[in-house]
């Protein structure tokens, strides 16, 4: 019982620690959305500056002060630095910038104290003792500090109404502006407040810690497990999860071993991430039994053989040659790294060998965390994870099996793929930070097996005595052999990065990045792509790792660790984030940079240098905050530039002679800036074609009779039964029970909160109803997910925008066709079959005929953003015939349209109607509905109140009362 006791009251002390750094995490989430990564570095800065204060004589007392001074200064720069400029921005580049700032104070702290331990006397000397236990004075102050500190956050946010503004800044941020809270403000204060909580409790627990530049991570991770546990909203939560944990790993190091503490830590936090994923998988297996999943697989089936029809009877014209200039470009890259590698081959030292030889690997990495970061717009935190995997796989398989290097490297990626498969489609269903955790938390856990297990692993040091790289005869003994097959992996991982991002995957991924629901809504398996670029890159990664251990001659835990994600997402940073290259771009210039300031410092043969945090952490933030699309992105501006330049002299000099008098009227006919800040063609200007309903659905969607021959006239093709929803205490549909004949118009309207949307979101299924039933074409679709329900026949137009602003014109109604495709997306990136090619060659034909006929001819490689807002939601009506519904379904088409551009749509609508699509229209302009509308249906507050032919509704007194004759 004594040791019980012990270790739980240790436990609490080291518990209160954590719980205060996830007290600092929640104050400064709670208002601005940003997981600090930098909230450890303001605890490290604290102990630190308190240790070298009291060294230097200072009072114990006045030395707390600077410290709190000091954390609050950084925390308050950080935010006015890296926060406030981009706070409009996404929150992955808040939390990339603010791993620059992380990596900034570690930087500082190694080149202003050194690599040494500090360590300061007790405030309190003594100890206590409890029921046989001793313990020291020491904790009394941190238990008191945890007290005080969340009495006053508590206070803070729920009891005053600075708290109730900064709280309401996080949950809504337009809403509060809009209600005179000053967000800025707001979010400086936030900032004070929590790098201050950081610096005092590095300067009370520096007794008990000791301190130095690199314990910010360590002392960081478990707060912010905490806080993650606690959403990052509770503050209450927070202390209590800190608490426990600090608890559960004294109990686990005083009864068991404390070998595997953080093993067990990370492994609590994997399952509380993954358990929710389960848990709604469970549920869905249990939904799904009353699906008829015979007949749903088999709708699958039929629809996608009507779609292959489609296709097969599109004739498009001969196949346009591609333009010189683009293979003049890829052609001189090519060259120009081809050149530079053999000369460094031929005449690089040993030095510079072995240095571009690490270069290399780490560039096979960054390429492979571009496509996740990138395109995917997934955060991973735990990308090293892989390297580790391979390194290790290879190390174990050649050393103590005798496996040839070939087969352990492919062995070990396929681990890696099947490992990113599991955790892609667990953690890619919720949100993106699921991810990033679950990623950080694997890889944290295996650097700890590994560490801990020297018989298997090799303990810290990891095994010895891996054979040199070999395939077939030839071996890569040397480091000039080696550069060879680093380059060529490089390569390869180029290769495929590029096809992945050019082609179907790439298209999609940028979709599902720019605007998941909408992607979902066309029929793209959003989970899949995700999971399958995560896969791709812990392959790419994974071999890097292999070829790693094969050059080290051994595998260890310090080669991949964190920091090693942090160079990775620096790489991709300053490549360029949106480019699948991007990530080789940046790793070959700043490892050129990085050692030629070695060369430069004098720092050269240790792994870091003592300003390499600096210079990253500057790199990391300066990019994000000034050059979001890297070089890449540089070199595009600059590439499209030259592209106006050059039309515009063609404009001016028609015959070709671009003569010097020339320029000035070249430079007159470029677009103005507006149009060349969002990278439009000035020929984009010229064209401004009416649609022709007409061509849009006779000559390009020409089976539409054949997706209507399984339909009857007398049953419905769209059936909701009893469908009930609520959120809260707040019913949203109460009972709803519609049908949806074919061929038919149907409205469906009412007041602002009738339950018009939700009921859309329960049909196409962003939502899933508490009871009641949806069916379509006899298939029950409820709880199914979108892509599925998309793929049986049922597309959705959003109120807001279902186009993708990082995709072309012509992009999003390829993206849209993507169901169309019979073959599969890996025929793409890896064989690019001829069948594949044909398919695509016939929807791209397809895609410029849809536009054409929509009068969006001319703009096909202009950005959506370019857009007016009237052919923007063209554009979007476009994409959802792309898809060849069988029902549409439109929120609110007209908003924000003109007169002209309704009588439009209009126009458009009832040719769908005539040529026998079924649609639903979801409107508030009365004139548009009654005009087109076949049958209304009408809600308030979630129950329908009436449904009948549009003179009938207009004529009910209850619809009168409670819409038509009143304000909405």
């Amino acid at each position: 019982m004594t040791d019980f006791i012990q270790f739980t009251v240790s436990g609490i002390g080291v518990g209160c620690i954590y719980a205060l750094v996830a007290l600092g995490f929640v104050v400064i989430a709670n208002v601005t959305r940003v997981y600090n990564f930098a909230h450890g570095e303001y605890v490290m800065l604290g102990g630190m500056v308190t240790a070298w204060a009291v060294r230097a004589g200072l009072p114990l007392p006045l030395a707390i002060g600077v410290a709190c001074v000091a954390s609050i200064a950084a925390g308050v720069l950080q935010e006015r630095l890296t926060v406030a400029p981009i706070r409009r921005s996404n929150v992955l580049a808040l939390v990339v910038a603010s791993m620059g700032v992380s990596s900034i104070l570690r930087g500082i702290a190694l080149v202003t104290w050194g690599k040494d331990i500090f360590r300061v006397a007790p405030f309190v000397e003594g100890t206590w003792g409890f029921a046989g236990a001793r313990f020291d004075l020491q904790l009394v102050w941190i238990w008191s500090t945890t007290v005080v500190l969340l009495a006053a956050v508590y206070l803070l946010f729920y009891r005053t109404s600075l708290g109730r503004a900064m709280r309401a800044c996080a949950e809504n941020p337009l809403g509060a502006v809009l209600v005179g809270i000053r967000l800025g403000t707001l979010s400086l204060i936030a900032f004070a407040i929590g790098s201050g909580l950081g610096g005092f409790i590095g300067a009370v627990t520096v007794p008990v810690t000791f301190t130095s530049w690199s314990i910010g991570l360590s002392l960081a991770l478990p707060g912010f497990i905490a806080a993650a546990l606690a959403r990052f909203r509770d503050p209450m939560r927070a202390v209590i999860a800190g608490l426990a944990l600090g608890v559960m790993r004294s109990l686990i190091s005083g009864y068991w071993t404390s070998a595997y503490v953080d093993a067990l830590t990370f492994v609590i936090l994997i399952v509380y991430l993954g358990w929710p994923e389960l848990a709604r998988l469970v549920r869905d297996v249990w939904r799904w039994r009353g699906h008829q999943l015979g007949h749903l697989s088999r709708s699958l089936t039929a629809m996608k053989a009507l779609r292959r029809q489609v296709v097969q009877a599109i004739m498009p014209t001969p196949r346009a040659g591609t333009e010189a200039s683009s293979w003049l470009v890829k052609v001189s890259l090519a060259s120009i790294v081809c050149v530079a590698g053999v000369l460094l081959y031929a005449y690089g030292s040993v030095r510079e060998l072995d240095a571009a030889n690490v270069i290399l690997m780490e560039a096979v990495g960054a390429v492979g965390l571009g496509l996740v970061l990138g395109l995917g717009g997934q955060f991973v935190l735990g990308h090293g994870a892989f390297f580790l995997i391979g390194g290790y796989t290879t190390a174990i398989l050649t050393t103590k099996h005798s496996w040839p290097p070939a087969a352990a490297l492919i062995f070990a990626s396929l681990i890696s793929a099947s490992l990113a498969l599991i955790i892609g489609r667990l953690a890619l269903r919720l949100s993106p930070w699921h991810l990033a955790l679950t990623t950080l938390a694997i890889h944290l856990l295996l650097l700890s097996v590994v560490r801990q297990n020297e018989p298997l692993w090799g303990g810290a040091l990891g095994p010895q005595g891996v054979p040199s790289f070999s395939l077939g005869g030839w071996v890569a003994s040397q480091s000039k052999d080696f550069f060879l097959a680093a380059f060529a992996l490089l390569a390869a991982a180029v290769v495929v990065a590029y096809r992945f991002g050019a082609g179907r995957l790439g298209r999609g991924l940028r979709a599902v990045a720019d605007n998941e629901s909408a992607a979902q809504l066309l029929g793209i398996p959003s989970v899949d792509y995700k999971a399958l670029a995560f896969a791709v890159g812990a392959v790419m990664a994974s071999a890097a790792g292999s070829m790693w251990a094969h050059y080290l001659r051994g595998a260890g835990p310090h080669v991949w660790d964190f920091d090693l994600t942090l160079r990775l997402l620096t790489y991709v940073v300053v490549g360029g984030p949106d480019s699948p290259i991007g990530g080789a771009i940046g790793a070959v210039g700043l490892g050129v940079l990085r050692n030629w300031l070695r060369r430069v410092l004098g720092t050269e043969g240790g792994i870091e240098s003592l300003y390499e945090p600096i210079i990253f952490g500057v790199l990391l933030c300066a990019f994000m905050l000034f050059l979001p699309g890297g070089i890449v992105g540089i070199l595009s501006q600059v590439s499209r530039r030259l592209g106006s330049l050059r039309r515009a002299l063609r404009l001016a000099d028609p015959l070709g002679r671009y003569l010097p008098k020339q320029l000035p009227r070249a430079l007159n006919a470029l677009p103005k800036t507006r149009w060349i800040k969002s990278w439009n063609y000035s020929r984009a200007i010229e064209h401004r074609e009416e649609p022709n309903p007409s061509l849009l659905y006779l000559s390009v969607i020409n089976r539409v009779d054949d997706l209507r021959d399984n339909e009857s006239q007398h049953e419905p093709i769209l059936r909701v039964s009893g469908v009930s929803r609520s959120f809260g205490g707040v019913t949203a549909l109460r009972e709803v029970s519609l049908s949806i004949q074919p061929r038919q118009l149907t409205a469906i309207i009412g007041p602002n909160g009738a339950g018009k949307s939700t009921l859309l979101n329960i049909v196409c299924g962003l939502d899933r109803p508490d009871e009641g039933e949806v069916w379509l074409n006899g298939v029950r679709i409820d709880g199914l997910p979108p892509h599925i329900i998309a793929r049986l026949g049922l597309t959705r137009l959003l109120q807001s925008s279902n186009s993708f602003e990082r995709l072309s014109v012509l992009d999003n109604i390829m993206v849209a066709q993507e169901m169309l495709y019979s073959s599969s997306p890996l025929e793409d990136l890896v064989l690019s079959t001829p069948r594949y090619r044909r398919e695509n060659h016939k929807l791209l034909y397809r895609a410029k005929e849809l536009l054409r006929a929509s009068g969006v001819q001319g703009m096909d490689r202009l950005h959506v953003r370019g857009l007016s807002f009237g052919r923007r939601r063209l554009l979007d009506l476009t994409q959802a015939l792309a898809t060849i519904p069988r029902v549409l379904v439109l929120d609110e088409p007209a908003a924000g349209l003109t007169v002209a551009e309704r009588q439009q749509l209009a126009t458009v609508l009832k040719g769908l109607r005539d040529q026998g699509m079924s649609i639903v229209l979801v409107e508030h302009d009365m004139t548009l509905v009654m005009s087109i509308a076949d049958r209304v249906v009408v809600l308030h507050h979630g129950t329908k109140i009436a449904d009948g032919l549009p003179a009938q509704v207009q004529q009910d007194e209850q619809v009168q009362r409670v819409y038509l004759g009143g304000a909405e």
